[in-house]
């Protein structure tokens, strides 16, 4: 049993052309589509990245969890996701560029072999900066696009700008994150077990990717940089320009990330033996409904609705409504390894993911 989980952080469900979506070339994204088992029902109860993870890591619905980092600690020992499969003789592996969940993965992420690639967006995880010179990574006034009031704490900035400068030595992360999959799952090709989780940041801001994706933006926005700060920020406060420039950033970011899993998605292709998701954990409003950000007390379809996907290796395709969790897709991978879900156990749904 192969089984790999591709999760991408922050992808909008009606950025995707197989939900919808008219406007957007998602090119690769439409590949994996073509040959999936499409779920119309996926939803996060509490569309929050490390609460996301955590259910997909325990099945433990995050509805039932106050603080999800507090239950990660009391659950660092107990059986999560990867932990189970190893016992079943599993080899199980985490690669990610996600600097904001892996203090989830630190504690209860039970994986044989763990690989972070550092550098993406404010990363606090990137060791030094000796390479380059003071103040080179503060941004010029002319670049935020955002009012200072609604602007990220400076030291988030300049983590931002400094990684970003180092990106033309050591490549976008994103990318790098991609090849490095790709390397793993060549390794594995003769390997009967395994689990491989990839965690994508590509889509979250600031949605500054590189600029040959920049389709959508007007020559005068091409250098601007998109970042609202998480919370609730009424559309009064910025103009139509700006609403625009945010719009048009996310959807470079959209087809950025579309082009760097094309390496993955070949690779996927040609195994016709792995289970296959693709997954959003919450999509980020952009104007929606008069407001920027992300307000977890009062969450709209546009943040709640999940992408999933599954390419099974029996070829079977179609779409399903029923309403699916990440405890259901914990539950439905369970399955693949031969463990009883137990208390997780959600039925037709498990049928649906696992076959």
């Amino acid at each position: 049993m192969k089984i790999v989980w591709l999760i991408a952080d922050g992808l909008r469900r009606d950025h995707v052309a197989c939900y919808g979506n008219r406007w957007l070339e998602t090119t690769h994204i439409n590949r994996i589509a073509d040959r999936s088992l499409r779920f119309d029902g996926a939803r996060a109860e509490r569309p929050d990245c490390c609460s996301v993870r955590l259910e997909w890591l325990t099945g433990i619905r995050s509805s039932r969890l106050n603080d999800p980092l507090l239950a990660a600690h009391s659950l660092a020992k107990a059986a999560t996701l990867p932990g189970l499969l190893r016992a079943q003789g599993f080899f199980t592996g985490l690669i990610s560029d996600n600097p904001r969940t892996r203090k989830v993965y630190d504690l209860c992420g039970d994986f044989d072999v763990v690989l972070h690639v550092t550098g993406q967006a404010g990363d606090p995880h990137v060791s030094s900066f000796d390479s380059l010179e003071p103040g080179s990574g503060i941004a010029a006034p002319s670049e935020l696009l955002l009012p200072p009031e609604f602007a990220p704490p400076p030291d988030q900035i300049e983590r931002y700008f400094h990684n970003r400068s180092r990106w033309s030595t050591t490549g976008h992360p994103t990318r790098t994150l991609f090849e490095r999959a790709g390397e793993c799952l060549e390794k594995l090709t003769n390997v009967d077990n395994w689990f491989l989780l990839i965690d994508s940041f590509a889509l979250l801001p600031p949605w500054d990717a590189p600029r040959q994706f920049a389709q959508f933006r007007s020559q005068a926005q091409a250098d601007k940089l998109a970042w609202p700060r998480p919370g609730t920020i009424p559309t009064t406060t910025f103009g139509e320009d700006q609403i625009k420039s945010l719009r048009c950033a996310y959807a470079d970011s959209c087809l950025f990330f579309d082009r760097a899993i094309e390496p993955l998605v070949d690779l996927i292709e040609a195994s016709r033996d792995i289970y296959f998701f693709l997954m959003s954990d919450h999509g980020t409003l952009i104007g929606d409904h008069g407001a920027i950000g992300f307000d977890a007390n009062n969450p709209l379809p546009a943040v709640t609705d999940q992408v999933l996907l599954v390419v099974r290796p029996d070829g079977k395709t179609g779409s399903s409504d029923q309403v699916v969790s990440p405890a259901d897709v914990f539950a439905g991978t369970c399955t693949l390894g031969s463990i009883d879900p137990g208390r997780w156990t959600a039925g037709e749904i498990i049928e649906e993911i696992a076959g």
